[in-house]
């Protein structure tokens, strides 16, 4: 008999986003949840699933019971909902697949159900981005330092205990970064020629990305 590889079965209730497996029973009856939620709930549900997506600190517990009272639902009932939609979405970041293999995912764990992809499908690409942006961060930092985010301010600089008459715009930079599980924030400051400097480089970077040839995905 052949081996049959993960994500190379040919079951037709596989999912992309697990590779091809089928899914687990606490999927199922998660996605079930989703499916029973009111139609209200339903349609109000993605800011949820986006606050979830975007912050990995929020607290689950307190938007689910808020959610709930607002739209006369029991809070299990949407804290399913939302773990499903959350576990499918990240994991169909994780392989990369294609907004046509995840509308087939939703038509696997719902069939005939449009509700599901009228929630999900309108934003898939765009979560899709953010994901795969964290994605590569998460990679990227368990090697070493990886900028996640810039904050800047500019100030007029005219006299210290050094000297008086500077009169000098300087512009002082918050460097945020990942490393490993770590958040960590390094602070600058830089005259205008460094400002300038680092300006040109930005430049020389930003055109650099630009002539690159685009990645056609993962072999």
């Amino acid at each position: 008999m052949a081996e049959v590889r993960q994500g190379e079965q040919g079951d037709e209730d596989g999912l992309h986003c697990l590779g091809g497996s089928p899914p687990a029973a606490a999927i199922t009856e998660k996605f079930r949840l989703l499916l029973s939620l009111p139609d209200q709930a339903a349609r109000n549900l993605w800011p949820l699933i986006e606050s979830v997506l975007g912050d990995s600190d929020a607290d689950v517990s307190q938007l689910t019971q808020y959610f709930a009272q607002q739209h006369n639902v029991e809070a299990g009932r949407v804290l399913g909902a939302l773990q499903v939609c959350e576990a499918l979405l990240r994991q169909a970041a994780a392989m990369n697949v294609s907004a046509e293999e995840f509308q087939h995912d939703l038509e696997v764990l719902g069939p005939g159900s449009a509700m599901p992809m009228q929630l999900l499908m309108p934003n898939f690409e765009s979560a899709m981005h953010w994901l795969r942006g964290k994605i590569l961060e998460r990679s990227l930092a368990d090697h070493g330092k990886v900028v996640t985010s810039l904050d800047w301010r500019i100030e007029q600089v005219h006299a210290s205990s050094h000297g008086a008459g500077l009169d000098t715009r300087v512009m002082h930079l918050a460097i945020r970064y990942l490393e490993g599980d770590e958040k960590g924030v390094v602070r600058l400051q830089l005259t205008p020629t460094a400002a300038q400097a680092l300006s040109k480089l930005l430049s020389e970077l930003t055109r650099a990305g630009r002539d690159q040839p685009e990645s056609s995905g993962p072999q």
